[in-house]
């Protein structure tokens, strides 16, 4: 795939020959993402309830980790929430474009939640053994592992049962 192919992938106005992202295509994993997002969001909303985590810090420190400079700005609580969602939307356009249109979208619809619970593993793992460790080591330490493991099954529960939606459709 060429650069060309790559750009027209992502513009959801494009619809020509080259492109395997159409309109519709374009607003499922936007709108997969934005639920993955939110699932995990209302997951740490939940456990900061439930244990002496606040969660204001947790997005304080996702600020930490991409823009230390604003971490402790007054509005760094809404900003880490922001820079969440955009990092979901990311993830969803990445397993469109690797994972769920050239493979699973082919198959039956348990594969794409299947698939799309897979790389959200892989994402967590490659997230909290390589990149925060040297990134923000105070984030990893925020929450157990566990929790924040099953915040990515959610994750990839959420956006894959959505997508599920769109399966032998040619959208």
């Amino acid at each position: 795939m060429t650069s060309w192919n790559i750009a027209l992938a992502f513009d959801p106005r494009s619809k020509t020959k080259n492109s395997f992202v159409s309109l519709d295509t374009f607003n499922a994993l936007l709108i997969a993402g934005m639920l993955g997002g939110l699932v995990e969001v209302l997951w740490v909303a939940l456990y900061s309830q439930l244990s002496p985590l606040n969660a204001t810090e947790v997005a304080r420190q996702i600020v930490a980790s991409v823009i230390p400079a604003m971490a402790d700005t007054m509005f760094a609580a809404w900003l880490g929430i922001a820079i969440h969602f955009v990092l979901s939307i990311l993830l969803a356009f990445i397993f469109g474009a690797f994972v769920w249109q050239p493979i699973t979208r082919k198959l039956a619809p348990g594969y794409t939640v299947v698939a799309a619970m897979t790389c959200l593993i892989f994402a967590w793992t490659i997230n909290f053994f390589v990149v925060l460790p040297r990134l923000n080591p105070i984030f990893i330490t925020l929450m157990p592992y566990s929790v924040t493991f099953f915040s990515k099954l959610l994750f990839g529960l959420t956006a894959g049962t959505w997508l599920c939606r769109f399966q032998g459709k040619s959208i």
